[in-house]
């Protein structure tokens, strides 16, 4: 399939996922990634109390083949 040339936004809520984020980051750098001319992911925390948006947080400074941005929320909000 050849890369498509609009943005993608995967809206992603997060509410204590800390062991599932980087999976989730690598498999849609793997999958979606290359299909995609643009594609960002936007993590919205929902007052986590683990360390998700710590995860999140050393995601965006890693960089890589992702935009990614995190919204968090001061509590849960459900």
């Amino acid at each position: 399939m050849p890369k498509q040339d609009y943005l993608v936004s995967l809206i992603v809520p997060v509410y204590n996922e800390e062991e599932t984020i980087e999976i989730f980051v690598k498999t849609i750098a793997e999958k979606l990634a290359p299909q995609l001319e643009q594609l960002e992911v936007v993590f919205v925390d929902d007052g986590s109390k683990d360390k998700s948006a710590t995860i999140i947080e050393n995601l965006i400074a890693q960089g890589g083949p992702l935009r990614i941005s995190l919204i968090k929320l001061s509590r849960n909000f459900g």
